[in-house]
């Protein structure tokens, strides 16, 4: 049998049951006390404040069901309801209020269930209008409605609730009746109690609502009959069915939850793992380190498409193919410098001053070799964890690792710096940034045939660091300026960019460095000429 089935022979013996029910005890003589009707309103005020706070917190947690909203709230102004409900059948209270015991205490029972039943049918109706909700707007009408019905009890004088001589003793029972059973149609026709555990378990919760104001409650003669009390009592099982309903969801979000967090750590595992074969595979490069890294890097771009990564793993292929270029020349003299001093050695040539000028060049390229592997190193190691740094430094490490690029494609860098700029944050990103910035005017100006320059600039305006990088490449087309910072957009072809680099940047000093980041189209003068060009304005905050 399918549970589609199940569920409405559920529904359909609830009511079969509590209909049968009513016929046989329609007799019964019982006479109940002010007593036991406070002890069951004060357990329904307990239910309804941990439904109302369990389902508000249920719809804070994902904010994916407006419906948690609506119920936590008619059930947190209910619980209240109830609670005061609970306090007028008290001696104390006989002579506080304008209306006698006997008008209060079923006026205040209606004005209980009548504030729920609305509640029920406007998370029906906001569903069927599929209208956007204000959760603040929600909070204020709960609150107001409920401080409205506390001073109109207090202030107004209430009529009899009994009407011995009609068939329904209590015709009033039927105004919360009316909004139960709309909202029991609406759900019901909804159909989401076929597949959502909450939804049946609210099905069945407003068909014992409705059966006890109609069949129960509007039949009672007098103050705590038989139907009065079985009303009270039929009201704490439909609070419980919602309280299971609640529970339930938030027990199959939690599983949902935790299979999506397994599913994302077995990811990351994955990820991981991938991503430390390739630093393992990095370390290992040898002579053919140029050719080696360009081929593992398209392995891994093709591998890591889906993640940031790529763009910083593409970067750092090309800047050591970058320093193997840089690496040649040293590495060349300090060769010819060995080889020499022992040609001349063997011709019994060699003397003091030629060791001493040799051990020199040779100890010069050596710290420039070494120098470039700090900046390295320094640079790929990405540090978690905020430092105070000299901006000019790192400035001058971003050009030290590109310097190769910028000599082969004949790029000319002004720098205007301020020297004594310190900044609190992650100096591997700035340099990353920077970086990307760079390879962005650097595909556009190898297609100058003219002068290619890129101006680099650092100053405190406002309490904040400003820098400064433009290029005179003939700046970016307005309409496509708003464009330029979303993920893998780029005008480039697919074989020379990703489309990740700015976007990367954003992040990077947005979210990572608390800054900001525009880009305009300037047109400027340089040694009497005028250039125009795409400028990038970076605003960081002063340590």
């Amino acid at each position: 049998m399918s549970i589609v089935k199940k569920r409405n022979i559920y529904y359909l013996l609830t009511i079969i049951t509590l209909s049968i029910f009513f016929i046989i005890s329609r007799d019964i003589v019982w006479r109940g006390s002010t007593t036991l009707h406070t002890i069951m309103e004060v357990i329904a005020t307990i239910l309804a404040i941990i439904i109302g706070i369990s389902s508000l917190v249920r719809f804070h947690a994902k904010r994916d069901e407006v419906l948690f909203l609506f119920i936590g709230a008619g059930f947190l102004g209910t619980g209240f309801l109830d609670g005061y409900h609970a306090t007028v059948t008290s001696e104390f209270f006989k002579n506080v209020y304008p209306s006698p015991p006997e008008s209060l205490i079923p006026w205040s029972w209606v004005a209980s269930r009548l504030y729920l039943s609305i509640f029920f049918f406007i998370a029906y109706y906001k569903w069927k209008i599929h209208q956007d909700t204000n959760t603040n707007l929600v909070y204020f009408i709960t609150f107001i409605t409920t401080i409205s019905v506390f001073l109109f009890f207090a202030l107004v004088p209430l009529p009899s609730a009994y009407y011995p001589n009609l068939f329904f003793h209590r015709p009033e029972e039927f105004l919360p009746a009316v909004f139960f059973g709309i909202a029991l149609y609406g759900f019901y026709t909804k159909g989401e109690w076929k597949k959502n555990i909450f939804e049946h378990w609210l099905i069945l919760s407003l068909i014992v609502n409705f059966l006890s104001q109609v069949l129960f409650m509007s039949f009672s003669v007098r103050l705590f009959d038989f139907g009065f009390d079985i009303a009270h009592l039929l009201k704490k099982l439909s609070y419980i069915a919602v309280l299971i309903g609640v529970y339930l969801s938030m027990l199959a979000s939690f599983k949902r939850e935790v299979l999506l967090t397994n599913n994302l750590n077995r990811e990351i595992n994955n990820t991981t793992k991938a991503l430390n074969k390739s630093k393992e595979d990095l370390q290992k490069l040898n002579t053919t380190l140029e050719h080696r890294i360009k081929e593992e890097l398209k392995k891994n771009i093709e591998q890591e498409r889906q993640i940031f990564e790529q763009s910083k793993l593409a970067s750092m292929g090309e800047m050591i193919g970058n320093i193997a270029h840089q690496w040649r020349q040293p590495l060349s003299v300090i060769a010819t410098g060995a080889t020499g001093m022992q040609m001349q050695n063997n011709y019994n040539l060699l003397n003091k001053e030629m060791i001493d000028t040799t051990c020199d060049s040779i100890n010069r390229n050596a710290q420039y070799l070494s120098n470039t592997i700090d900046d390295f190193r320094n640079y790929i190691k990405g540090d978690s964890v905020k430092k105070v740094f000299s901006l000019t430094k790192e400035i001058t490490s971003f050009l030290h690792l590109i310097d190769s690029t910028i000599k082969s494609v004949h790029i000319n860098v002004i720098l205007n710096l301020k020297d004594d700029i310190m900044l609190c944050g992650y100096p591997n990103e700035l340099i990353q940034c920077l970086i990307n910035l760079f390879n962005n005017s650097k595909d556009v100006l190898t297609i100058l045939e003219s002068e290619r320059l890129i101006f680099v600039s650092t100053f405190i305006e406002n309490k904040n660091v400003i820098i400064s990088f433009k290029d005179n490449a003939g700046g970016i087309p307005e309409e496509i300026l708003p464009k330029i910072f979303e993920p893998y957009f780029t005008t480039k072809h697919k074989s020379q960019g990703t489309g990740l680099g700015l976007h990367m940047t954003y992040n990077l000093i947005v979210d990572g460095m608390n800054g900001t980041i525009m880009a305009s189209t300037v047109t400027y003068n340089y040694e009497d000429n005028e250039y125009t060009g795409v400028e990038f304005i970076i605003s960081l905050p002063i340590s």
